[in-house]
């Protein structure tokens, strides 16, 4: 495959520091990773079926689990109150007939329980507080916009209306350190350093809602795609 970048699809520094760190724990110590991950990932999906208004998208295979919730609230309220409890997650769009979910990666350094526990509360205040409604006004005029005419200052201006634009940082960098935290907390927050990383979820996640709609613009807006955990 060919890639016009510099690095290609991607750069040497994370291979030569997961070969450092293979050479360094051994074939062992890979094991116990992997055995306290995967540990992780059962004790993560056992916590999600335990809250009635959640569910698997799918029966995770490896790391990666993503959950739904029924019409009672939705992933984007709460995305917003995981992050307040110092969580990243990363909410997805719904897309092609599949609903809106939430997108976790686990790795050894996750503390599962830790996060259940944000994320029961997180799920009652969702509740408590509904679903996003979307003026239906908005709605139209988002599906009516045509992707490849928006220019830069259009783009721009979509972003700041739904808060995730400005010079305050809408979109929020990676900034993980070796044991998958946080290690400069975001401008606009005040919430503790974050134990799951991510790249480029919005400032306001159920404002990202306001462009969840079929068509290709809002895709293009919310830019959800290339998005990574710690």
């Amino acid at each position: 495959m060919l890639n016009t970048t510099m690095q290609s699809t991607k750069s040497g520094g994370p291979l030569a520091g997961a070969w450092a760190v293979l050479n360094t724990i051994g074939e062992e110590g890979y094991l116990r990773l992997t055995e306290k991950v995967l540990a992780g990932v059962d004790a993560l999906v056992e916590g999600v079926n335990a809250i009635p208004v959640l569910s698997l998208v799918a029966q995770p295979d490896s790391t990666l689990v993503a959950f739904t919730t029924d019409d009672s609230c939705d992933v984007f309220t709460i995305a917003d109150e995981l992050h307040r409890a110092g969580w990243w997650t990363q909410p997805q769009l719904s897309f092609a007939g599949q609903p809106a979910n939430l997108h976790l990666t686990l790795s050894a350094a996750t503390d599962v329980d830790d996060f259940l526990q944000a994320l029961g509360q997180s799920v009652q205040t969702a509740v408590t507080s509904g679903p996003v409604v979307i003026d239906e006004g908005i709605r139209e005029f988002v599906a009516s916009l045509d992707p490849s005419a928006l220019s830069d200052a259009d783009f721009d201006g979509l972003l700041a209306a739904v808060g995730m634009g400005g010079a305050s940082g809408g979109w929020i960098g990676r900034r993980t350190g070796l044991d998958g935290r946080d290690q400069r907390p975001p401008r606009h927050s005040r919430a503790p350093a974050a134990r799951v990383a991510v790249v480029g979820v919005p400032r306001s996640a159920a404002a990202a809602h306001a462009l969840s709609t079929p068509c290709g613009a809002a895709s293009c807006v919310a830019g959800h795609k290339g998005l990574s955990r710690g």
